[in-house]
């Protein structure tokens, strides 16, 4: 008998993502959020990721909207689902936003099938060396044509 084995999409998720995704209490993102708990794809991370959804999570506008349990399941659950990737310099030239960069140099480093976000700017690049820039929704939409 002949072994077949399925590879696994490695995707990047925007901070948005992990922060709507924590948000959610049904619709896409709660989809999203189970489809990933449930290894129907691999999300990257890196320490300048971790570093900030840890800052996001602060937000004071956030407190509000999220128990302290809700951002520590959110980060327990990017330390221990998520694959660290090591990003190296140069980060990427994205003009549009700076403080984006590491996002496109995790898709590079962690030779990702993706960029999952919700930012304009980033949505508005289409492609980084050849991978889609992709809402949510697109992104779940993929995931069911997969099956």
């Amino acid at each position: 008998t002949q072994e077949i084995t399925q590879v696994t999409m490695r995707v990047v998720f925007d901070t948005n993502i992990i922060v709507s995704m924590a948000l959610a209490k049904g619709g896409t993102m709660h989809e999203l959020r189970q489809k990933w708990r449930d290894g129907r794809f691999s999300v990257l991370s890196s320490r300048e990721f971790l570093e900030e959804v840890k800052d996001v999570l602060e937000y004071p506008r956030l407190d509000a909207l999220l128990t302290p349990a809700l951002k520590q399941t959110a980060l327990e659950e990017l330390e221990s689902l998520a694959e660290r990737v090591l990003l190296k310099n140069p980060f990427p030239v994205f003009e549009a936003d700076e403080d984006d960069r590491y996002l496109l140099a995790m898709v590079r480093d962690g030779e990702a099938d993706c960029l999952v976000t919700g930012d304009k700017k980033l949505l508005d690049l289409h492609s980084f060396e050849g991978k889609p820039m992709l809402t949510a929704a697109q992104f779940v939409a993929l995931l069911e044509e997969d099956q």
